[in-house]
């Protein structure tokens, strides 16, 4: 048990550079595999990378890894020793390429398609590592079911604008739902923890899924203390 975070590696030539991290804030009372709302910054920037960035760079390269993305997942204790928990070569599930594009300066899908398409990177198209102070931060606020239940209404994902968040609904009125599943992913930027629990609030405050007794079915993130 302990802090959570993400660690994402850019490929290219033999070049293997860590470019962003993040953390995930879980809504209190709910299950801890339960992540509402992840963000690419991370407050032990410095300790990961002191005690483990060089490792997972040694272990990409013995490997054979040599082009696209991969990243590692880790759970720190309260020792501040750092445990793999999950580690891959793809995409992650927040596919937020233009987010992470505002982030970090290149859109983490288009490089991946480059790839898929026969288009080589080099090493200096590599961005450089995400660190405090962040400038801009990807928000990934991920809207699970809090019981199960039939969606009778989604309302108000429309009116989002989408300048400002990517939606993806993915699931449909008449749907049965299973506790716990995920029915709406919502991507989006901030420079500050004050403007990630504004828009966050924004989203509580204008958006729904309505069951059939009427009552709100998605899981609202509210931990806002947590973030600041």
């Amino acid at each position: 048990t302990g802090e959570e975070s993400w660690h994402y590696y850019f490929l290219a030539e033999d070049e293997i550079r860590h470019t962003i991290g993040a953390c995930a804030f879980r809504q209190p009372g709910y299950p801890t595999f339960l992540y509402v709302f992840c963000v690419s910054a991370v407050a032990d920037i410095k300790e990961y990378k002191e005690q483990v960035d060089q490792k997972c760079v040694a272990l990409l390269k013995e490997i054979g890894c040599r082009r696209g993305s991969a990243w590692f997942q880790f759970i720190k204790d309260d020792q501040g020793k750092f445990y793999a928990l999950e580690m891959a070569q793809r995409m992650s599930a927040g596919c937020s390429g233009k987010a992470i594009k505002k982030a970090i300066g290149v859109n983490s899908i288009e490089w991946m398609l480059d790839i898929a398409l026969g288009r080589e990177h080099t090493a200096d198209m590599i961005p450089e590592p995400s660190e405090p102070p962040y400038k801009s931060v990807e928000c990934v606020y991920y809207q699970f079911a809090d019981r199960d239940g039939t969606i009778a209404s989604i309302q108000g994902y429309d009116k989002l604008d989408p300048e400002r968040f990517l939606v993806s609904v993915v699931a449909r009125e008449g749907d049965v739902i299973p506790r716990y599943r995920m029915m709406v992913r919502i991507v989006f930027n901030a420079s500050s923890p004050r403007e990630m629990c504004e828009m966050v609030q924004y989203i509580n405050d204008n958006t729904c899924i309505l069951d059939e007794n009427n009552e709100n079915m998605y899981v609202r993130f509210t931990d806002f203390d947590e973030i600041a």
